[in-house]
């Protein structure tokens, strides 16, 4: 079983990974239910001096915010928030992009009740990535709630390639679905990756997703 608190587990996968750039999901910033800590923050001075992180708020929550977030050992440049409505779906999603030196890092968490609403807020996010990020390579990570062979990430492969594993995610003590996904807009030459789903009893019990990993050849 996962701990509900766990920046320090968090901060673990992390460093273990070797990740320059992570995308997070199910952030709360000082509500009540986390006792008013900002998380983000929290993961970031776990990680240390080098790490910086950004918060992105989906919609006000126990007298805070929830959302989703980026922490990274590159510089930030610049960061933007595309807010994606309910529709039909159970509550407001964002997406938050950030920009580093040599590309932009989105991250996602797209609504788990609603079909429809998924596809609608993937469209949304596609069309405002492609629109204001320019002259870089566009990543897109984050919890999609949607399998590979799903209508939403079929629709968005028209733009998109997919470089993550497909091995399971979710739940993370006994994977069975893969809805965790690593993307990059399509442009030139598909870079050369390694993939992987980081397992082991410490990533299973930071969250109830396992991480997914994705390492470009240099």
């Amino acid at each position: 079983k996962y701990n509900e608190d766990s920046a320090p587990e968090v901060a673990y996968v992390i460093k273990s990974c070797g990740a320059d750039i992570v995308g997070l999901c199910e952030l709360d910033s000082c509500t009540l239910r986390s006792a008013w800590v900002n998380q983000i923050e929290e993961i970031e001075g776990l990680l240390g001096r080098r790490w910086k992180g950004v918060f992105g708020s989906a919609m006000p929550f126990g007298g805070g915010k929830y959302g989703v977030g980026v922490v990274s050992r590159l510089p930030i440049l610049n960061s933007f928030l595309v807010p994606l409505p309910r529709f039909d779906g159970s509550e407001p999603r964002a997406c938050l992009a950030v920009e580093t030196r040599d590309f932009w890092f989105a991250v996602t968490h797209l609504d788990f009740t609603g079909g429809e609403a998924r596809g609608l807020q993937a469209e949304l996010l596609s069309a405002a990535l492609k629109e204001r990020c320019k002259g870089k390579p566009v990543f897109l990570a984050g919890d999609f709630n949607s399998t590979p062979d799903d209508p939403v990430v079929m629709r968005l492969l028209e733009d998109w390639e997919l470089l993550s594993s497909s091995a399971p995610t979710y739940p993370s003590d006994a994977p069975r679905v893969c809805i965790d996904h690593i993307f990059r807009l399509r442009e030139g030459t598909s870079p050369r990756v390694k993939a992987e789903v980081v397992g082991g009893d410490v990533a299973e019990s930071a969250s109830d997703h396992l991480p997914t990993l994705v390492r470009l050849a240099q």
